[in-house]
């Protein structure tokens, strides 16, 4: 699947809306899966890279895919 760039902004504010719950209040942020295009529904494999100031802070992801990628970004942030 092809992501646009608006597509892949989506997905790095998910995952920085992730980390920024996470540090708050120890949790998952809500997301209404069904107001979600299609494509971030589909299962695929997603793979994480934090990097702060251009250094590798950690990497994590999946190469087979279990969950709808929204969800996979969200639980590999």
């Amino acid at each position: 699947m092809k992501l646009n760039k608006k597509d892949k902004n989506f997905l790095l504010s998910l995952s920085r809306q992730t980390l920024e719950k996470y540090f708050l209040d120890e949790k998952k942020p809500d997301v209404d899966e069904d107001s979600l295009p299609e494509k971030f529904r589909q299962k695929l494999a997603t793979f994480i890279t934090l990097t702060k100031n251009s250094e590798l802070r950690g990497c994590i992801g999946q190469i087979l895919p279990k969950f709808p990628l929204y969800k996979d970004v969200i639980n590999n942030t």
